[in-house]
């Protein structure tokens, strides 16, 4: 770049980040609050990076998060979801030479300790470290630590609460910088095993793979077995056969013509098959790694593949095909999306039809695109790539009125701004006004399901400008009509058909008279707002209870008022269950009996209103992010500061200041007195989950240089880079 134009842009960049951090007045929300950690069941929703005319600069969010006592220490978990760029370096890891520390010498109290054994093909010479997932660990996982070595295999520990446990699986993943105790990404994941039930182990602390190498068929065989610590060796049995079932279900055969550059750099395809009636999956999103049938040499002198899917038509109708980086093992567990997939596909739109091909000419590199499908025959060795053996039947795109919901406390009015629908139906900046829901208190609007994007706003210009990131419908359904400020969820207080009703207790702190019980989902959707519902005395127990329906993952205990000490931390009811319904402040367990229940503690004190922060005061300094990571609602966390309080985790919004025609820039100003901060965003893989920089203190030579911008480093998935303009 030329140093004059290359000024200029600094000059843009420092011009705007002269505006300051936000100083709207949040409503009274929890201490800590809710997170969401498990993996969607239904197609996540993914955003695109292309923006309307008018750029946002600003990103609101209502999405609850997890707030640290402490300020956070850890590195980002995995590497950026999204390909910044054709000519950008692939962001496979690397493999560092690392020491993973050794497991203590007994297990944890209440734990049991659980043993894998791998064949050096699964650790491939120590170059992959092995994670654990189960019922309450999310796939794909917490790393395992190595604890011993047999010839050429690897013994690895885990300690798990067992009681609390069903199911267990295995999962090799890329050692990387990674160390016990992180979770995995799943970018990272090489191959994983299928899951084996914790009632069937009757005394056997041992897991081992069964397999001589790694096959593609979707996940491997494991027994288990009983492990002696120290013994030095170890001999697999044999495979037991596994007897005819008679009950299982034929399946229906789909196939998959992908194009020349859906192929591109080796990428593969994954498909994801769900119930729309009860919005569940078969598989974790992006779903299961399809098995290519057949490759078709062009006249173009380019390739397309044929790929299948064996689907139960009785339980799912709907199917996606997603576009996944070559690493995913056929049959497997797909960890990752590179962009591209399919609409929505009813099953029973096929008709005759038992193959979809994909007719999107081209792929538009950061952008998430829904491809155009029509539909075929296939017919086995007789397929000459846009010639088909009946005449293509096209999908029309449904195109209908759909109700979407936001909210944001702080704005006075919201507007909704759709773009690349019908003709006439986008309507000019902001957009279309949204009128508040009586029942929910959210603002709602009703478009065009056909529309290509769209984003919500406060309808000011300027700098008092707020708008949301650009944002697509998929992830949206009927029961999925809210944007929560990180994916499509459920309206407050909805309540799924099957759901049923749980009855939780907790005990009686002395200095509360009522007690309020703040639930919500996995998405982050409360049933009401804070501070939630008051609980009623139970007479038998002296407990207060609290019922309500099992669709909801965590809750909060609060005294229903501000003030310090007066809610719990957010407590999981992964835990609960009709014989520990009671939470005795630091578990789930059995309500007492015949005794005084204890009283259960509450948080330390917090500042009041601790999501926002005070405005800094004295001398500061502006901090630029380049966000190359492509990630969504960036914030900043600070700490140490004497003038300025800190903020609760993940902190604050940073003000989208410019774009160089490749990443946003953000900026926010700082007091010169803090003595860290870190930045972190929301994935770009429709996970929901918030990545981070590491900690960047004030032993960094460029901590208050303000000439210039940080940004995460593809080289390095764990680090974080100064880049000075001077």
């Amino acid at each position: 770049m030329k140093k004059n134009l290359f000024l200029a842009v600094l000059a843009s960049m420092l011009l705007a980040s002269c505006a300051g951090p936000s100083t709207s007045t949040p409503t009274t929300e929890p201490t800590s609050n809710p997170t969401t950690t498990t993996a969607p069941t239904t197609a996540p929703t993914t955003q695109p990076t292309t923006n309307p005319t008018t750029k946002p600069t600003t990103v609101p969010t209502t999405a609850p998060t997890t707030a640290p006592t402490t300020a956070p220490t850890t590195a980002p978990s995995s590497d950026p979801t999204t390909e910044p760029s054709v000519e950008d370096p692939t962001t496979a890891p690397t493999t560092p030479d690392v020491v993973i520390p050794e497991i203590s010498d007994e297990p944890e109290v209440g734990k049991t300790r659980i043993y894998f054994l791998a064949e050096s093909w699964w650790h491939d010479s120590n170059s992959y470290g092995t994670a654990v997932f189960t019922d309450s660990i999310s796939y794909p996982g917490e790393a395992m630590y190595v604890f011993e070595e047999i010839e050429d295999k690897i013994v690895y520990a885990y300690d798990i609460d067992l009681t609390s446990t069903s199911t267990i699986g295995f999962v090799s993943y890329y050692l990387g910088d990674y160390m016990p105790t992180d979770s995995v990404s799943f970018l990272d994941v090489v191959m994983d095993t299928d899951t084996i039930e914790t009632a069937t182990l009757e005394g056997d602390n041992l897991f081992a793979l069964n397999e001589d190498e790694a096959t593609t068929s979707r996940s491997l065989f494991i027994f288990s077995d009983v492990y002696v610590p120290g013994q030095k060796d170890y001999e697999r049995p044999e495979r037991p056969e596994i007897p005819d079932d008679p009950s299982q279900v034929e399946k229906t055969r789909i196939y998959f013509m992908d194009r020349d550059w859906w192929n591109a750099d080796g990428a593969k395809t994954s498909f994801y098959y769900w119930s729309t009636a009860t919005d569940t999956g078969a598989y974790a999103w992006p779903g299961v790694t399809a098995t290519k049938l057949e490759t078709i040499e062009t006249d173009m002198d380019t390739v397309v593949n044929v790929y299948y899917a064996d689907i139960d038509t009785s339980k799912y109708d709907a199917i996606i095909f997603n576009r996944v980086k070559s690493n995913n093992i056929e049959g497997a567990l797909a960890t990752n999306s590179l962009n591209a997939q399919t609409a929505d596909i009813k099953i029973s739109d096929l008709g005759e039809n038992n193959m979809i091909i994909l007719s999107h000419d081209e792929f538009v590199y950061n952008s998430n695109v829904k491809c155009d499908t029509i539909l075929g025959v296939y017919e086995e060795g007789k397929w000459d790539y846009g010639q088909f053996t009946t005449g293509p039947v096209v999908v029309e795109p449904l195109d209908e009125k759909i109700t979407v919901y936001y909210s944001n406390p702080s704005w006075t009015s919201a507007y909704v701004y759709t773009w690349g629908g019908t003709a006439g139906e986008n309507a000019a900046w902001p957009g279309e006004a949204m009128t508040k829901d009586a029942e929910t208190g959210l603002w709602k609007h009703e478009i065009s399901s056909a529309i290509e994007g769209l984003l919500f706003n406060n309808g000011q210009s300027g700098e008092a400008e707020q708008k949301t990131d650009d944002l697509v419908l998929l992830g949206y359904a009927n029961d999925k009509p809210y944007w929560n400020g990180s994916a499509w969820a459920s309206l407050p207080g909805y309540v799924p058909e099957d759901a049923e009703n749980i009855t939780v207790y907790y005990g009686n702190p002395s200095n509360w008279t009522t007690v309020y019980a703040y639930v919500w989902d996995a998405s982050g959707t409360p049933k009401v707002a804070w501070p939630g519902e008051p609980m009623t005395k139970d007479t038998e127990t002296g407990l207060w209870t609290y019922t309500f329906t099992d669709n909801y993952s965590n809750i909060i205990f609060n005294k229903g008022e501000g003030g310090t000490g007066n809610q719990t931390a957010d407590i999981s009811l992964s835990g609960y269950s009709v014989d520990t319904p009671y939470y005795d402040g630091t578990k789930w367990t059995a309500i007492p009996t015949g005794e005084e229940p204890v009283v259960p503690p509450v948080d330390p004190e917090e500042p009041e209103n601790p999501d926002q922060p005070e405005e800094p005061t004295g001398d500061t300094f502006t901090v630029t992010f380049q966000n190359n990571w492509l990630w969504t609602d960036v914030k900043i966390y600070f700490w140490g500061s004497a003038t300025t309080a800190a903020p609760t985790w993940p902190g604050v919004s940073m003000t989208k200041s410019t774009n160089d025609g490749s990443y946003d820039y953000y900026t926010f100003t700082l007091p010169k007195d803090v003595t860290g901060f870190i930045f972190s965003g929301v994935k770009n893989d429709g996970s929901g989950t918030r990545d981070q920089s590491p900690d960047i203190t004030s032993t960094d030579p460029n901590f208050l240089n303000s000439n210039g911008y940080w940004k995460m480093d593809w080289a390095d998935g764990n680090k974080v880079v100064f880049v000075s303009l001077a």
